[in-house]
């Protein structure tokens, strides 16, 4: 692929130190800046590229869903370049140069070109073999082409590297499930545990998986174990603990806590499981007011909603998600109809 570059004779240096960069950054950017203006500041060292990371990105996601991909492109592929053609790289540089190779990566992912995401995250891996979101990106880019066994080595090859990333680990196991690797699933699940022993992700995993592959195995000490970890964050560890409170026949204090929850932390996947504790409890008139909230907040078919509906199906199973979407399908009727 095609480096583009700005009309420029001149190869930047970078800032001799970051103190430098940071006096200079806070007087050339601007709140007003584009993707394009903020990208020439730091080919002209007039700003520092780690003082705008996160603007960057955000320009770069916002001008691709307005103008597309091809001019948020060329203003990265030219910062890509400026930082390509630096003779002597230092650390920071290494760094920065592999993070704009992953937001190329990231933008192409998005839009579809995977093979594309792919070159361009194992150009970050090259520059930066320690960059963890680099191995993530193509693992994810990797799986999207069905490369299942190639996604598997790159995160075994991030684990090696990078062991304290744990959230690689819960992708990792469910890869080696889905080529039947139940033995190395189930070492990866436990190794996460000894690295986080209230991770309620891979306790939920391992009694599953024990609970279909292995009856023998009995999974109360486990399911135990996790229900006395009440997840101070993620309403998807929160779902997974109140599913397995019901399991134990403690809905009614799951039922608390999610509503209390929700009250702090309005969420879309909450109010369906809010829906599905009040089920569990058999107040069904009080189920369905939950339903028409989350009917008035959240449209038909849209992005919150389908995120709801999919991590719900993930931990409860789609036979009590396909009850939950035909009683909002009335829900939403009923609105339409009012």
């Amino acid at each position: 692929m095609v480096l583009l570059q700005f009309p420029s004779q001149k190869v930047p240096r970078m800032p001799q130190s970051r103190k430098q960069a940071q006096q200079r950054s806070s007087k050339g950017s601007s709140s007003t800046d584009s993707l394009s203006e903020l990208c020439t500041k730091v080919l002209a060292c007039d700003i520092d590229f780690d003082s705008v990371r996160d603007k960057i990105e955000t320009l770069s996601h916002q001008e691709c869903e307005e103008s597309g991909i091809d001019g948020t492109l060329q203003s990265l592929n030219a910062l890509a370049l400026s930082y390509e053609s630096m003779i002597e790289k230092n650390e920071e540089v290494i760094r920065d140069l592999a993070e704009i190779y992953i937001l190329i990566g990231d933008l192409h992912q998005e839009h579809g070109s995977i093979e594309d995401s792919v070159a361009w995250y194992q150009k970050a891996i090259v520059v930066d073999d320690g960059c963890c979101a680099a191995y993530q990106g193509l693992a994810t880019s990797l799986v999207k082409l069905g490369e299942i066994h190639r996604a598997i080595r790159c995160l075994e090859q991030e684990i090696q590297l990078a062991p304290g990333n744990l959230s690689s680990y819960l992708v990792l196991s469910d890869l080696y499930d889905s080529v039947g690797e139940s033995i190395k699933m189930e070492q990866m699940l436990e190794e996460l545990l000894r690295h986080n022993p209230q991770s309620v992700q891979a306790l939920h995993r391992l009694i599953r998986h024990h609970s279909e592959n292995n009856p023998e195995v009995n999974v109360s000490f486990l399911r135990r174990r996790l229900t006395s970890i009440v997840p101070a964050t993620g309403a998807v560890e929160l779902g997974i603990w109140a599913h397995h409170m019901c399991m134990e026949l403690r809905s009614s204090e799951a039922l608390k806590a999610v509503i209390k929850r929700h009250k702090e932390h309005p969420d879309p996947f909450l109010s369906l499981l809010v829906a599905h504790l009040l089920w569990v409890a058999g107040k069904h008139d009080e189920m369905m007011n939950e339903l028409r909230v989350f009917c008035e907040r959240n449209s038909p078919g849209g992005n919150a909603a389908r995120r709801a509906f999919r991590e719900f199906t993930q931990i409860f199973g789609e036979v009590r998600a396909e009850a939950l979407r035909q009683a909002t399908g009335a829900s939403y009727s009923q609105r339409m109809c009012s």
